[in-house]
């Protein structure tokens, strides 16, 4: 019988935002690595940070993946409009663009699309980035294999996933109500909830099929005038979500622990996380060892295979440039620095704080006497409010501090003059620093930060919390930086990053555990495309002989 075999065409699209377009390059690469073709698909903004961010050397500003497809990769790109002006402050106007992304952005990318299926080879799968809502609909319109992309650790996409859980046992959206003193708020009882709902129309919206489907209030109608949110979440400990042993309700992603759960990104959290379940493959990139009960019992719901720390071969020197602002090259200040005497501080691509928070730190690293490099955004507290460092600072630590707004993180931290990393436990960042070895300061700021804190501090010993109370202060921020930099405690954090680091490299050894499933990853998709073309050959993927999607 004829082979009627053809090159896999995935599309991949990561979420608009850095943190999750690093890992979504590093795997288009390695998938053309291995024979598939690949279309990246940006955001025009997107596109236009990166491109903007580039120094003169760089060349094909307009292509991220020229360079890639001179080396022999099919790798093509593509941008899509998400519905804003490029000159439209994204960061500023937070929910603005979020609703975009929830309500308009589908329209875009459907089109792109669209024009896509037409291409050869034929576009015959989508990895999209889990958060984004509409996967499902995309994939579904044009016969296409749907792999979500988990660009975070299991333990946080298991506690979206199992968000029904939490509410039922009364850990999340419970006992949520609405006081106002407005003579249209009128009382409505429900098993579990005491709530006020506001207007008199009763249509149907996004918002109410989900509030139906996850047995949440529907707050269609509600105004902000005279509303206050209320929760009486239990405080005790959660343990009975499969595959997590237990969890303090402190450790819940933030977006868990809010007391408004009908903010933009929590519908966007709501919808998403109904999708997923739909989805042919999910990937995660993190370690199976690292969270292997975590992963197993997501795989008796469906295909879930964690093939991370997705890096580049070489780590410390990217392909090419991905960045979303210039980067200061560090090298020759770090040079001139003794080996581990530096504290490298960075809050991350995302997460803002407040002033008082960005004082108070600078303030304790001044008392604190260390060397530091601090990565300081200027939209760190807000994009209108870019004068927050105390007067004189800079002027102050001079001879021992380095500002930037922005760097080479990897090359940085894998300096050898860096001997901790004050972060605020992005992903990307806690896989990096295992991976060059550094020990970390947490500062959880929003999100699955507080999640990661909770692996890096209590279940893998390899960082402490730089905050042991609700507000930071100069004192405590002192304190910790020198006793964690220059005291003998931290020797023990080396040695179990030691251990962690191994068990990274070996999951991305030949027989390594990242290795195997992402080779059973790229299987199922393959069958799963046959499945689709009603095309069969007799091969089963290792996937469906092992029951799951775990090396063995």
């Amino acid at each position: 019988m004829a082979s009627h075999y053809q090159k896999p065409h995935a599309i991949l699209i990561p979420y608009p935002y850095q943190g999750h377009i690093t890992p979504f390059v590093y795997l288009a690469i390695k998938l053309a690595s291995h024979g598939f073709t690949i279309t990246f698909v940006n955001t025009h903004y997107i596109h236009s940070k990166i491109s903007n961010s580039q120094t003169q050397r760089h060349s094909n500003k307009d292509d991220l993946f020229a360079k890639a497809r001179e080396n022999g990769l099919d790798i093509r790109y593509a941008t899509v409009n998400d519905g804003f002006p490029l000159g439209f402050d994204r960061s500023l106007n937070h929910d603005q663009f979020v609703e975009g992304l929830l309500h308009v952005f589908s329209a875009h990318f459907d089109e792109v699309v669209g024009n896509l299926v037409k291409s050869d080879p034929p576009v015959t799968c989508l990895i999209a980035d889990t958060f984004y809502v509409w996967p499902l609909m995309i994939a579904e319109k044009y016969n296409l294999v749907y792999v979500s992309f988990w660009t975070e650790p299991a333990l946080v996409l298991t506690l979206y996933y199992h968000m029904e859980l939490l509410k039922k046992n009364g850990h999340f959206a419970s006992q949520v109500f609405f006081a106002a003193s407005s003579a249209k708020a009128q009382k409505k009882s429900s098993p579990f909830y005491s709530i006020y709902s506001f207007g008199d129309s009763d249509s149907a919206s996004t918002s109410d099929h989900l509030a139906v489907v996850l047995g949440l209030p529907s707050l269609q109608h509600y105004t902000n005038e005279g509303v206050e949110f209320k929760s009486d979440n239990r405080k005790d400990t959660i343990d009975y979500i499969p595959g997590v042993e237990a969890i303090e309700p402190r450790d819940l992603m933030s977006y868990l622990q809010a007391t408004d759960i009908w903010t933009v990104v929590h519908r966007v959290i709501y919808k998403a996380f109904t999708d997923i379940k739909k989805a042919d493959i999910i990937i995660c990139n993190t370690v199976q060892e690292l969270e292997f009960d975590t992963l197993s019992a997501l795989n008796k719901k469906q295909p879930t295979y964690a093939i991370g720390p997705i890096f580049p071969s070489g780590l410390t020197k990217a392909p090419f440039s991905i960045s979303l602002w210039s980067e200061s090259d560090c090298s020759q200040w770090l040079n001139n620095k003794p080996n581990t005497s530096v504290l490298y501080v960075s809050f991350g691509s995302y997460a803002h704080t407040s002033k008082e928070d960005i004082l108070e730190i600078a303030h304790g690293l001044q008392l604190s006497g260390v060397n530091f490099i601090w990565v300081l955004r200027p939209d760190i507290v807000s994009s209108d409010e870019t004068d927050f460092l105390p007067v004189g600072f800079e002027e102050c630590i001079k001879d021992r501090g380095l500002i930037v707004p922005w760097c080479k993180q990897i090359e940085v931290i894998s300096h050898p003059a860096i001997g901790g990393f004050l972060t605020h436990c992005g992903w990307n960042s806690t896989l990096e620093s295992i991976w060059c070895g550094i020990p970390l300061i947490c500062f959880p700021l929003l999100t699955d930060q507080f999640t990661n804190r909770k692996l890096v501090v209590n279940d893998w010993k390899i960082g402490i919390n730089l905050c042991d109370k609700k507000r930071v202060t100069h004192e405590e921020v002192a304190e910790k930086v020198s006793n964690f930099m220059c005291g003998d405690s931290t020797q023990e954090l080396r040695k179990a990053m030691k251990e962690v680091r191994k068990t990274l490299e070996n999951a991305l050894g030949q027989d390594g555990s990242s290795e195997k499933n992402f080779h059973q990853f790229m299987e199922d998709i393959k069958v799963n495309i046959r499945k689709r073309a009603g095309l069969s050959n007799g091969h089963v993927s290792p996937l469906h002989q092992n029951g799951n999607g775990l090396a063995h």
